[in-house]
């Protein structure tokens, strides 16, 4: 699809409001729990845009099994029509609402799947991909599983053994949390609050890049003429 093409598709979806923006910035660090899903090192390739059909097929009789979000219109009120896909090497891109599943009560009395639909994620022009595109990182999740999870490769980073670009926000993520959790009694709730401030300094790392790539998608969109 040429750029022409996609300001065409898009051209009457209305601008996504401010509260959209910073709500779907927050959607895409909190959709999936990415300390699982993202290599530490490697993360994941993701690109933020407008789709006609952001949301998907899920509706009031068939939502979406997941805490994010649950119907399409909840979607479109929380997040008009951004959309986001993602890939980790190896794979190809997806979004949340590419496959979805009908579920429907069994013979034993529980719930199985009934119908599943493929809908194709939309080709993004190369312009959109590149200028809405970034590197997310596990830490996009405010987590404290998050270091628990890679405590071994922390602990290298510490030593100067293994290198991160993140390096330095991440050693002091991982040394804070060993010292909140190291502390006794009288000085742990200012041990926490210390961790906790690494552990958002990481987050806001990450949500830095979303809200940076949704500003050059807006400034996309305004060029399409939505309005």
């Amino acid at each position: 699809m040429t750029l022409a093409e996609y300001y065409r598709l898009i051209k009457d979806v209305p601008l996504p409001t401010e509260d959209q923006l910073a709500a779907f910035a927050r959607h895409v660090a909190d959709a999936h729990s990415w300390y699982k899903h993202l290599d530490l090192f490697k993360g994941g390739d993701f690109i933020v845009f407008v789709d006609p059909h952001a949301g998907g097929a899920f509706t009031e009789e068939h939502s979406r099994i997941h805490h994010t979000w649950q119907t399409r219109s909840q979607y479109r009120q929380r997040f008009g029509h951004l959309s986001y896909m993602y890939r980790t090497p190896g794979c190809g891109y997806e979004t949340d609402y590419d496959v979805y599943v009908t579920m429907e009560p069994g013979n034993d009395g529980t719930d199985e799947a009934a119908d599943l639909q493929v809908a194709p994620v939309l080709e993004l022009p190369p312009e959109i991909a590149a200028d809405c595109g970034f590197l997310l990182y596990p830490f996009a999740c405010d987590n404290d599983v998050l270091v628990s999870r890679f405590e071994d490769v922390l602990a290298a980073m510490e030593r100067g053994e293994v290198d991160h670009t993140a390096r330095d926000l991440l050693v002091r993520l991982y040394q804070t949390r060993r010292r909140w959790l190291s502390t006794n009694e009288q000085g742990e709730h200012a041990a926490y609050l210390e961790y906790d401030a690494a552990l958002q300094a990481a987050f806001a790392h990450e949500i830095h890049k979303i809200a940076a790539a949704l500003e050059a998608l807006r400034n996309h969109l305004i060029a399409a003429g939505c309005a």
